[in-house]
Protein backbone atom coordinates (compact mmCIF):
# COMPACT_ATOMS: atom_id res chain seq x y z
CA UNK A 1 0.00 0.00 0.00
CA UNK A 2 1.17 3.86 -0.67
CA UNK A 3 1.83 5.85 1.95
CA UNK A 4 -0.27 8.98 1.54
CA UNK A 5 1.67 12.03 2.22
CA UNK A 6 0.54 13.89 5.16
CA UNK A 7 1.71 16.78 7.85
CA UNK A 8 3.36 15.64 10.79
CA UNK A 9 2.53 16.99 14.68
CA UNK A 10 5.00 18.46 16.69
CA UNK A 11 5.83 15.75 18.97
CA UNK A 12 5.46 16.38 23.27
CA UNK A 13 8.33 16.16 25.24
CA UNK A 14 6.41 13.39 27.04
CA UNK A 15 5.76 10.91 23.85
CA UNK A 16 8.98 8.79 23.07
CA UNK A 17 9.86 8.81 19.70
CA UNK A 18 8.09 6.52 17.18
CA UNK A 19 4.97 7.51 17.75
CA UNK A 20 2.20 9.24 15.32
CA UNK A 21 -0.52 11.29 16.28
CA UNK A 22 -3.84 10.04 15.64
CA UNK A 23 -4.93 12.73 13.63
CA UNK A 24 -2.61 11.54 11.05
CA UNK A 25 -3.78 8.83 10.56
CA UNK A 26 -6.30 10.05 8.23
CA UNK A 27 -4.27 10.90 5.73
CA UNK A 28 -2.92 7.75 5.77
CA UNK A 29 -6.73 5.86 5.01
CA UNK A 30 -7.34 4.93 8.42
CA UNK A 31 -10.63 5.78 9.57
CA UNK A 32 -12.36 6.29 12.98
CA UNK A 33 -13.79 2.59 12.65
CA UNK A 34 -10.41 1.42 12.09
CA UNK A 35 -8.54 3.05 14.76
CA UNK A 36 -11.02 1.67 17.27
CA UNK A 37 -11.41 -1.94 15.75
CA UNK A 38 -7.44 -2.48 15.02
CA UNK A 39 -5.76 -0.05 17.39
CA UNK A 40 -7.06 -0.08 20.38
CA UNK A 41 -4.91 -3.01 21.80
CA UNK A 42 -1.64 -1.31 20.47
CA UNK A 43 0.71 0.54 22.60
CA UNK A 44 -0.58 4.34 22.83
CA UNK A 45 0.56 7.31 24.62
CA UNK A 46 -1.64 10.03 25.99
CA UNK A 47 -0.54 13.55 26.51
CA UNK A 48 0.32 14.72 29.76
CA UNK A 49 -2.07 17.86 29.00
CA UNK A 50 -5.19 15.78 28.23
CA UNK A 51 -4.03 12.37 30.28
CA UNK A 52 -6.70 13.45 33.43
CA UNK A 53 -9.60 13.61 30.71
CA UNK A 54 -8.98 10.05 28.86
CA UNK A 55 -10.11 11.14 25.28
CA UNK A 56 -8.27 11.18 22.63
CA UNK A 57 -5.74 12.30 20.54
CA UNK A 58 -3.38 9.72 21.06
CA UNK A 59 -0.57 8.64 19.92
CA UNK A 60 0.26 5.50 18.43
CA UNK A 61 3.07 3.04 17.75
CA UNK A 62 4.02 3.57 14.19
CA UNK A 63 5.38 0.10 13.92
CA UNK A 64 2.71 -1.25 14.51
CA UNK A 65 0.40 1.01 13.03
CA UNK A 66 3.27 -0.01 9.67
CA UNK A 67 2.52 -3.47 10.37
CA UNK A 68 -0.87 -3.31 10.29
CA UNK A 69 -0.94 -1.25 6.83
CA UNK A 70 1.25 -3.88 5.78
CA UNK A 71 -0.75 -6.61 6.75
CA UNK A 72 -3.86 -7.22 8.42
CA UNK A 73 -5.68 -4.54 6.45
CA UNK A 74 -3.54 -4.36 2.90
CA UNK A 75 -7.35 -5.49 1.37
CA UNK A 76 -9.29 -3.08 3.45
CA UNK A 77 -6.79 -0.18 1.93
CA UNK A 78 -7.15 -1.70 -1.36
CA UNK A 79 -10.82 -1.70 -1.33
CA UNK A 80 -10.84 1.87 0.21
CA UNK A 81 -8.77 3.26 -2.75
CA UNK A 82 -10.75 1.29 -5.64
CA UNK A 83 -13.78 3.03 -3.20
CA UNK A 84 -12.21 6.45 -3.92
CA UNK A 85 -11.56 5.81 -7.07
CA UNK A 86 -15.29 4.81 -8.13
CA UNK A 87 -16.47 8.11 -6.51
CA UNK A 88 -14.17 10.30 -8.13
CA UNK A 89 -15.55 8.54 -11.47
CA UNK A 90 -19.34 9.13 -10.47
CA UNK A 91 -18.04 12.96 -8.94
CA UNK A 92 -16.65 13.52 -12.28
CA UNK A 93 -19.90 12.16 -14.29
CA UNK A 94 -21.97 14.28 -12.19
CA UNK A 95 -20.07 17.28 -12.23
CA UNK A 96 -19.84 16.52 -16.45
CA UNK A 97 -23.82 16.43 -15.93
CA UNK A 98 -24.79 19.22 -14.13
CA UNK A 99 -22.21 20.91 -16.72
CA UNK A 100 -24.70 19.81 -19.34
CA UNK A 101 -27.49 20.63 -17.39
CA UNK A 102 -26.66 24.24 -16.64
CA UNK A 103 -25.50 25.07 -20.13
CA UNK A 104 -28.68 23.47 -21.51
CA UNK A 105 -30.65 25.79 -19.12
CA UNK A 106 -28.46 28.80 -20.05
CA UNK A 107 -29.31 27.85 -23.89
CA UNK A 108 -33.05 27.46 -22.72
CA UNK A 109 -32.84 31.03 -20.32
CA UNK A 110 -31.31 32.58 -23.44
CA UNK A 111 -33.98 31.19 -25.76
CA UNK A 112 -36.82 32.56 -23.28
CA UNK A 113 -35.42 36.18 -22.96
CA UNK A 114 -35.12 36.31 -26.82
CA UNK A 115 -38.88 34.85 -27.28
CA UNK A 116 -39.85 37.30 -25.00
CA UNK A 117 -37.85 40.73 -26.68
CA UNK A 118 -39.28 39.88 -29.79
CA UNK A 119 -42.64 39.91 -28.71
CA UNK A 120 -42.73 42.83 -25.89
CA UNK A 121 -43.09 40.41 -23.12
CA UNK A 122 -40.57 41.32 -20.23
CA UNK A 123 -37.01 39.46 -20.82
CA UNK A 124 -36.73 38.08 -17.02
CA UNK A 125 -39.35 37.23 -14.14
CA UNK A 126 -38.36 36.04 -10.99
CA UNK A 127 -41.46 35.13 -10.15
CA UNK A 128 -42.54 32.87 -13.00
CA UNK A 129 -38.89 31.21 -12.99
CA UNK A 130 -40.04 29.92 -9.40
CA UNK A 131 -43.30 28.40 -10.96
CA UNK A 132 -42.95 24.18 -11.08
CA UNK A 133 -42.67 22.87 -14.00
CA UNK A 134 -45.45 20.62 -13.26
CA UNK A 135 -47.77 23.74 -12.63
CA UNK A 136 -46.19 25.18 -16.28
CA UNK A 137 -47.66 21.95 -17.39
CA UNK A 138 -50.95 21.93 -16.28
CA UNK A 139 -51.48 25.35 -17.54
CA UNK A 140 -50.07 24.99 -20.85
CA UNK A 141 -53.11 22.18 -20.92
CA UNK A 142 -55.62 24.33 -18.91
CA UNK A 143 -55.28 28.13 -17.53
CA UNK A 144 -55.07 27.68 -13.86
CA UNK A 145 -55.64 29.47 -10.70
CA UNK A 146 -52.23 30.78 -8.95
CA UNK A 147 -51.16 32.42 -6.52
CA UNK A 148 -49.37 35.58 -7.16
CA UNK A 149 -46.40 38.41 -5.69
CA UNK A 150 -48.61 40.07 -2.92
CA UNK A 151 -50.93 37.36 -2.07
CA UNK A 152 -53.82 37.47 -4.99
CA UNK A 153 -54.80 35.31 -7.21
CA UNK A 154 -54.65 35.38 -11.46
CA UNK A 155 -55.13 33.11 -13.85
CA UNK A 156 -52.12 31.69 -15.67
CA UNK A 157 -52.16 30.81 -19.42
CA UNK A 158 -50.30 30.75 -22.35
CA UNK A 159 -50.70 33.70 -24.45
CA UNK A 160 -53.36 34.22 -26.81
CA UNK A 161 -55.78 34.97 -24.65
CA UNK A 162 -57.45 38.72 -25.22
CA UNK A 163 -60.38 40.90 -23.11
CA UNK A 164 -63.27 39.59 -23.87
CA UNK A 165 -62.82 36.05 -24.51
CA UNK A 166 -64.13 33.73 -22.62
CA UNK A 167 -61.98 30.68 -21.67
CA UNK A 168 -62.14 27.14 -19.19
CA UNK A 169 -60.23 27.90 -16.28
CA UNK A 170 -59.22 24.65 -14.21
CA UNK A 171 -60.02 25.52 -10.75
CA UNK A 172 -58.21 24.54 -7.71
CA UNK A 173 -60.54 22.02 -6.15
CA UNK A 174 -60.31 20.03 -9.41
CA UNK A 175 -63.41 21.72 -11.06
CA UNK A 176 -63.69 24.01 -14.20
CA UNK A 177 -65.60 27.20 -14.72
CA UNK A 178 -65.89 29.51 -17.60
CA UNK A 179 -64.68 32.67 -17.18
CA UNK A 180 -64.63 35.83 -19.29
CA UNK A 181 -61.10 37.90 -19.69
CA UNK A 182 -60.75 41.34 -18.26
CA UNK A 183 -57.61 41.70 -18.26
CA UNK A 184 -54.28 40.61 -19.56
CA UNK A 185 -50.59 41.16 -17.72
CA UNK A 186 -47.66 39.89 -20.07
CA UNK A 187 -45.58 37.90 -18.04
CA UNK A 188 -42.52 36.79 -20.02
CA UNK A 189 -41.07 33.19 -21.28
CA UNK A 190 -40.45 30.18 -20.10
CA UNK A 191 -39.92 26.64 -21.75
CA UNK A 192 -40.11 28.09 -24.80
CA UNK A 193 -43.54 29.56 -24.23
CA UNK A 194 -45.18 32.81 -23.91
CA UNK A 195 -46.68 33.12 -20.54
CA UNK A 196 -49.68 36.02 -19.07
CA UNK A 197 -51.57 36.78 -16.23
CA UNK A 198 -55.23 37.03 -16.86
CA UNK A 199 -58.12 39.19 -15.00
CA UNK A 200 -60.91 37.39 -15.34
CA UNK A 201 -64.71 37.59 -14.51
CA UNK A 202 -67.43 34.84 -13.73
CA UNK A 203 -68.94 34.73 -17.91
CA UNK A 204 -72.53 34.62 -16.89
CA UNK A 205 -71.89 37.33 -14.22
CA UNK A 206 -69.90 39.37 -16.63
CA UNK A 207 -73.16 39.03 -19.49
CA UNK A 208 -75.12 39.92 -16.82
CA UNK A 209 -73.19 43.15 -15.98
CA UNK A 210 -72.76 43.90 -20.06
CA UNK A 211 -77.10 43.50 -19.93
CA UNK A 212 -77.33 45.74 -16.89
CA UNK A 213 -74.97 48.44 -18.41
CA UNK A 214 -76.92 48.34 -21.92
CA UNK A 215 -80.16 49.22 -20.51
CA UNK A 216 -78.94 51.81 -18.25
CA UNK A 217 -76.77 53.17 -21.56
CA UNK A 218 -80.39 52.86 -23.12
CA UNK A 219 -82.14 54.79 -20.04
CA UNK A 220 -79.51 57.33 -19.99
CA UNK A 221 -79.96 57.92 -23.75
CA UNK A 222 -83.55 58.35 -23.28
CA UNK A 223 -83.48 60.53 -20.29
CA UNK A 224 -80.86 62.71 -22.33
CA UNK A 225 -83.46 62.74 -25.60
CA UNK A 226 -86.33 63.62 -23.32
CA UNK A 227 -84.17 66.86 -21.45
CA UNK A 228 -83.17 67.95 -24.93
CA UNK A 229 -86.91 67.75 -26.18
CA UNK A 230 -87.98 69.82 -22.65
CA UNK A 231 -84.62 72.11 -23.24
CA UNK A 232 -85.51 72.98 -26.35
CA UNK A 233 -89.20 73.44 -25.53
CA UNK A 234 -88.13 75.94 -23.10
CA UNK A 235 -85.91 77.63 -25.03
CA UNK A 236 -88.63 78.16 -27.73
CA UNK A 237 -90.07 79.29 -24.86
CA UNK A 238 -87.71 81.66 -23.35
CA UNK A 239 -87.11 83.36 -26.82
CA UNK A 240 -90.72 84.17 -27.75
CA UNK A 241 -90.47 86.01 -23.88
CA UNK A 242 -87.83 87.27 -24.99
CA UNK A 243 -89.16 88.74 -27.88
CA UNK A 244 -92.02 89.68 -26.39
CA UNK A 245 -90.24 91.83 -24.15
CA UNK A 246 -87.91 93.21 -26.72
CA UNK A 247 -91.39 95.01 -28.56
CA UNK A 248 -92.38 95.47 -25.13
CA UNK A 249 -89.27 97.62 -24.51
CA UNK A 250 -88.38 98.79 -28.20
CA UNK A 251 -92.83 100.47 -28.28
CA UNK A 252 -91.90 101.99 -24.68
CA UNK A 253 -88.71 103.41 -25.90
CA UNK A 254 -90.46 104.48 -29.23
CA UNK A 255 -93.38 106.05 -26.42
CA UNK A 256 -90.41 107.72 -24.51
CA UNK A 257 -88.66 108.86 -27.33
CA UNK A 258 -92.06 110.21 -28.53
CA UNK A 259 -93.10 111.94 -25.30
CA UNK A 260 -89.59 113.57 -24.83
CA UNK A 261 -90.08 115.45 -28.29
CA UNK A 262 -93.23 116.18 -27.18
CA UNK A 263 -92.00 117.10 -23.58
CA UNK A 264 -88.83 118.80 -25.35
CA UNK A 265 -91.08 120.70 -28.03
CA UNK A 266 -93.44 122.06 -25.17
CA UNK A 267 -90.23 122.81 -23.54
CA UNK A 268 -89.09 124.79 -26.41
CA UNK A 269 -92.55 126.07 -26.70
CA UNK A 270 -92.77 127.51 -23.51
CA UNK A 271 -89.62 128.82 -23.20
CA UNK A 272 -89.65 130.77 -26.64
CA UNK A 273 -92.39 132.49 -25.27
CA UNK A 274 -90.75 133.69 -22.09
CA UNK A 275 -87.83 134.09 -23.55
CA UNK A 276 -90.03 136.85 -25.89
CA UNK A 277 -91.20 138.11 -22.72
CA UNK A 278 -88.12 138.33 -20.68
CA UNK A 279 -86.26 140.03 -23.50
CA UNK A 280 -88.82 142.53 -23.72
CA UNK A 281 -88.16 143.38 -19.52
CA UNK A 282 -85.89 146.05 -18.97
CA UNK A 283 -82.76 145.14 -17.25
CA UNK A 284 -84.01 146.24 -13.78
CA UNK A 285 -87.31 144.22 -13.96
CA UNK A 286 -84.92 141.11 -15.31
CA UNK A 287 -83.27 141.26 -12.38
CA UNK A 288 -86.37 141.65 -9.97
CA UNK A 289 -87.49 138.39 -11.66
CA UNK A 290 -84.45 137.18 -11.82
CA UNK A 291 -84.37 137.21 -7.87
CA UNK A 292 -87.39 136.12 -7.76
CA UNK A 293 -86.94 133.12 -9.38
CA UNK A 294 -83.40 132.01 -7.63
CA UNK A 295 -85.22 132.48 -4.33
CA UNK A 296 -87.74 130.26 -5.18
CA UNK A 297 -85.11 127.73 -6.90
CA UNK A 298 -83.08 127.74 -3.37
CA UNK A 299 -86.52 127.09 -1.39
CA UNK A 300 -87.46 124.02 -3.70
CA UNK A 301 -83.77 122.90 -2.85
CA UNK A 302 -84.27 123.30 0.75
CA UNK A 303 -87.44 121.58 0.79
CA UNK A 304 -88.01 119.11 3.34
CA UNK A 305 -85.11 120.36 5.51
CA UNK A 306 -85.64 122.10 8.98
CA UNK A 307 -83.51 125.48 7.81
CA UNK A 308 -81.96 127.92 10.51
CA UNK A 309 -83.55 131.21 10.18
CA UNK A 310 -80.78 133.08 7.62
CA UNK A 311 -79.99 130.27 5.74
CA UNK A 312 -81.90 130.77 2.51
CA UNK A 313 -81.68 134.62 2.40
CA UNK A 314 -77.95 133.95 2.88
CA UNK A 315 -77.90 131.34 -0.03
CA UNK A 316 -80.23 133.31 -2.06
CA UNK A 317 -77.61 136.50 -1.68
CA UNK A 318 -74.72 133.90 -2.74
CA UNK A 319 -76.61 132.48 -6.12
CA UNK A 320 -78.11 136.25 -7.06
CA UNK A 321 -74.63 137.33 -6.29
CA UNK A 322 -73.05 134.61 -8.79
CA UNK A 323 -75.51 135.45 -11.51
CA UNK A 324 -74.66 138.89 -11.39
CA UNK A 325 -71.22 137.17 -12.67
CA UNK A 326 -72.85 136.20 -16.02
CA UNK A 327 -73.59 138.35 -19.23
CA UNK A 328 -76.92 139.82 -19.60
CA UNK A 329 -77.81 137.73 -22.42
CA UNK A 330 -77.09 134.68 -19.89
CA UNK A 331 -79.63 136.16 -17.33
CA UNK A 332 -82.09 136.72 -19.48
CA UNK A 333 -81.48 133.28 -20.42
CA UNK A 334 -81.89 131.85 -17.10
CA UNK A 335 -84.84 133.83 -16.42
CA UNK A 336 -86.77 133.06 -18.90
CA UNK A 337 -85.60 129.09 -18.08
CA UNK A 338 -86.60 129.42 -14.38
CA UNK A 339 -90.09 131.11 -15.46
CA UNK A 340 -90.32 128.03 -17.73
CA UNK A 341 -89.61 125.36 -15.13
CA UNK A 342 -92.23 126.96 -12.97
CA UNK A 343 -94.83 126.33 -15.64
CA UNK A 344 -94.01 123.44 -16.54
CA UNK A 345 -93.28 121.83 -12.82
CA UNK A 346 -90.20 120.59 -14.58
CA UNK A 347 -86.31 121.42 -14.62
CA UNK A 348 -85.28 123.53 -17.66
CA UNK A 349 -81.32 122.38 -18.90
CA UNK A 350 -81.05 126.54 -19.91
CA UNK A 351 -81.85 127.28 -16.02
CA UNK A 352 -78.30 125.29 -15.54
CA UNK A 353 -76.61 128.79 -16.45
CA UNK A 354 -77.54 130.41 -13.15
CA UNK A 355 -76.43 127.53 -11.10
CA UNK A 356 -73.16 126.44 -12.57
CA UNK A 357 -71.58 126.36 -8.50
CA UNK A 358 -74.74 125.52 -6.71
CA UNK A 359 -72.59 123.94 -3.89
CA UNK A 360 -73.38 125.98 -0.90
CA UNK A 361 -76.75 124.94 -1.18
CA UNK A 362 -76.26 121.74 -1.69
CA UNK A 363 -73.59 121.65 0.82
CA UNK A 364 -75.68 123.23 3.27
CA UNK A 365 -78.34 120.03 2.64
CA UNK A 366 -76.39 117.70 3.09
CA UNK A 367 -74.76 118.95 6.38
CA UNK A 368 -77.88 120.07 8.30
CA UNK A 369 -79.39 116.24 7.03
CA UNK A 370 -76.20 114.71 8.41
CA UNK A 371 -76.45 116.98 11.75
CA UNK A 372 -79.98 116.25 12.60
CA UNK A 373 -78.91 112.31 12.04
CA UNK A 374 -75.62 112.83 13.77
CA UNK A 375 -73.85 111.28 11.09
CA UNK A 376 -70.98 113.87 11.45
CA UNK A 377 -68.16 114.54 13.83
CA UNK A 378 -68.73 116.32 16.77
CA UNK A 379 -65.62 118.12 17.70
CA UNK A 380 -66.77 120.96 17.05
CA UNK A 381 -69.46 120.66 20.12
CA UNK A 382 -67.59 118.01 22.19
CA UNK A 383 -66.55 119.57 25.16
CA UNK A 384 -63.73 117.06 25.39
CA UNK A 385 -62.13 117.95 22.01
CA UNK A 386 -62.99 121.03 21.61
CA UNK A 387 -61.86 123.03 18.52
CA UNK A 388 -63.76 126.00 16.84
CA UNK A 389 -63.18 124.39 13.26
CA UNK A 390 -62.68 121.47 11.31
CA UNK A 391 -62.49 120.34 7.93
CA UNK A 392 -65.56 117.89 6.58
CA UNK A 393 -65.86 115.91 3.79
CA UNK A 394 -69.43 115.62 1.67
CA UNK A 395 -67.87 115.13 -1.38
CA UNK A 396 -65.60 118.41 -1.47
CA UNK A 397 -64.18 119.77 1.32
CA UNK A 398 -65.82 122.83 3.65
CA UNK A 399 -65.64 123.58 6.84
CA UNK A 400 -67.57 122.95 9.89
CA UNK A 401 -67.02 126.22 12.26
CA UNK A 402 -68.53 127.83 15.25
CA UNK A 403 -70.60 130.70 14.11
CA UNK A 404 -69.55 132.64 17.14
CA UNK A 405 -65.54 132.18 15.91
CA UNK A 406 -66.03 132.89 12.55
CA UNK A 407 -66.92 135.85 10.69
CA UNK A 408 -66.09 136.52 7.10
CA UNK A 409 -62.25 138.07 6.17
CA UNK A 410 -61.42 137.16 10.11
CA UNK A 411 -58.68 134.76 10.29
CA UNK A 412 -59.87 131.27 11.72
CA UNK A 413 -57.79 128.17 12.77
CA UNK A 414 -59.34 125.39 11.66
CA UNK A 415 -58.27 121.49 12.46
CA UNK A 416 -57.87 118.15 10.48
CA UNK A 417 -56.31 115.30 10.84
CA UNK A 418 -52.68 115.75 11.19
CA UNK A 419 -52.39 119.84 12.81
CA UNK A 420 -54.42 122.60 11.80
CA UNK A 421 -54.59 125.53 9.47
CA UNK A 422 -55.43 129.09 9.37
CA UNK A 423 -58.22 130.16 6.61
CA UNK A 424 -59.86 133.60 5.82
CA UNK A 425 -63.35 132.95 4.99
CA UNK A 426 -65.27 134.52 2.14
CA UNK A 427 -68.52 132.77 2.57
CA UNK A 428 -70.24 131.64 5.47
CA UNK A 429 -73.71 130.25 5.90
CA UNK A 430 -75.68 129.84 9.28
CA UNK A 431 -76.30 125.98 10.26
CA UNK A 432 -78.35 126.93 13.42
CA UNK A 433 -77.82 125.90 16.88
CA UNK A 434 -76.49 122.12 17.18
CA UNK A 435 -75.53 120.48 20.67
CA UNK A 436 -75.93 124.01 22.16
CA UNK A 437 -73.69 125.42 19.70
CA UNK A 438 -74.35 127.82 16.69
CA UNK A 439 -73.07 126.55 13.90
CA UNK A 440 -71.28 127.50 10.39
CA UNK A 441 -70.59 126.62 7.23
CA UNK A 442 -67.57 128.01 4.97
CA UNK A 443 -67.12 126.69 1.75
CA UNK A 444 -64.68 129.71 0.19
CA UNK A 445 -62.19 130.61 1.98
CA UNK A 446 -58.17 132.19 1.93
CA UNK A 447 -55.52 129.91 3.00
CA UNK A 448 -52.85 131.63 5.44
CA UNK A 449 -49.80 129.69 5.01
Amino acid sequence: METPQTTTIARPADVPEGYIHHSELAGRGWTRELIRDHLATVDQVRTASIRSQQVSPRWFSLAAVEQLEGSELREHFAEVEAKAAAQAKRDAAAAKRRATLAAKAAAAADLDRSIARDAGFPEHSAWLEAIKPKLLKAAAALPIWVQTTGGAFSVLAPAGAAVGDVITVSLRDGGEQQREVTGVTRVGARGGQLWVLLATEDAARAADRREAAARAAEQRERANRERAEREAIERAEREAKAEVAREKARAEAEAARARDAALAEEATAVYTAERERVDALTVAEVATELSAALLDRVTTLLKGVDTPDGLVDALHARVVQLSLELSEEERRTGAAALAAEQQLGRSCRRARVLLTNPSAVQTAKQLLVKLRAGNLDRTVTDLRKRVDARFIDVGGWVVLADAAQCEVGERLTVDKARGSSTIVPRTVYPLGEHGGIELALIDEWDDQR
